[in-house]
């Protein structure tokens, strides 16, 4: 997962309210640490695991193949739950230019079922609370947000023009010259895809920058 989504998630668990456990790795067990949560395999006395133990609910273990337990495992929040989980398959996007679009639509999608689920919840509350309680402002901020990121979303480039880089114009060009030219061509593009990504990656990212 790319270092700014990790501290973005960081950041907002603290802005959210929840209060994330640390996580633990253990070289070896002493004895039998019972199923990993993610993969359910057998954690047995010797092994290498991890855990944690959120303020809320019971001992998380994974074992050393799982890796870590993340964020979205640990808080109690549904909603902080969904956000975190998004924020961790974004880890997996943006690979590749013919996906940015394919990308950029699923996380809207995931934004706008939080939105609905946020509506519901403020929905379902007595209307004189709605806007006079923490929780109908705190479901109303959230929504208000949400509807921002979504928008902001909208405004993201997700075709990649490669007009910009130029062709080598090879007339005149000995054979040698004009595959160094391509060469060079090759490079220039590449650097043109890698910027792309990572301007529709840091794009996305900072549209889910002020929810929590």
């Amino acid at each position: 997962m790319p270092t700014c989504v990790t501290a973005k998630i960081l950041i907002m668990a603290k802005e959210g309210g929840a209060e994330m456990a640390r996580n633990y790795t253990v070289e070896k067990a002493r004895k039998a640490q019972g199923n990993c949560r993610k993969c359910g395999k057998a954690i047995k006395g010797g092994d290498k695991y991890h855990w944690a133990k959120p303020r809320y609910g019971g001992k998380i273990v994974h074992c050393d193949a799982c890796g870590g337990i993340t964020a979205s495992e640990k808080t109690g929040s549904a909603f902080l739950q969904s956000l975190f989980a998004l924020q961790e398959s974004m880890g997996q996007m943006f690979g590749d230019v013919d996906g940015v679009e394919s990308d950029i639509e699923s996380i809207k999608e995931e934004l706008e079922d939080m939105k609905s689920t946020c509506e519901e919840s403020l929905e379902n509350m007595p209307y004189n609370l709605r806007e006079t309680s923490s929780s109908g402002e705190m479901l109303q901020e959230r929504i208000d947000n949400l509807d921002s990121a979504i928008s902001d979303l909208d405004s993201v480039e997700t075709e990649f023009d490669d007009s910009n880089v130029g062709q080598p114009d090879t007339e005149g060009m000995t054979e040698d010259e004009k595959a160094k030219a391509q060469e060079a061509y090759e490079e220039a593009l590449e650097e043109a895809r890698e910027e792309f990504l990572e301007n529709a990656r840091s794009a996305a990212d900072d549209a889910l920058g002020n929810l929590g």
